[in-house]
């Protein structure tokens, strides 16, 4: 089973993966647990939907080596209202920017503060459109 970036438009190249899942998973889950019957598991798992960043579950530092990594990424949004030729933002997230709550922000911060995390934190965000740069 496969998915990401790199599969999302060129699943077609890498015929030695059984399965799939395009886009934001969320809306479509594979069944991931236990063995699917005969004909339950799908070759794609694919939506033009996109997933409601605001019910999107803080991610599960404590799986995690934290002492492995350099720093650690928040995704502070998802979507971009730009097409740039360097990135595929767009492609996996869509034009309409979804942006996490400020109260999500701050849950994903402590529990990494918890977990022991002193490190740099790095946000992944949207670039603000053109309007707001000029306010």
């Amino acid at each position: 089973m496969a998915g990401g970036p790199l599969f999302v438009n060129e699943y077609h190249l890498f015929p030695a993966v059984d399965h799939f899942v395009l886009n934001e998973a969320r809306n479509h889950p594979p069944p991931l647990s236990g063995r699917p019957g005969p004909g339950e598991a799908k070759p794609l798992y694919t939506t033009s939907e996109f997933a409601d960043i605001l019910q999107s579950p803080p991610p599960r530092w404590e799986l995690l080596e934290l002492d492995r990594y350099a720093m650690m990424s928040i995704q502070y949004s998802r979507g971009c209202p730009y097409n740039c030729d360097f990135c595929n933002v767009t492609v996996l997230f869509g034009h309409r920017p979804r942006i996490k709550s400020a109260a999500q922000i701050i849950t994903e911060l402590d529990s990494l503060y918890r977990l022991g995390w002193r490190g740099k934190v790095f946000f992944c965000r949207r670039q603000p459109d053109r309007q707001q740069k000029r306010a």
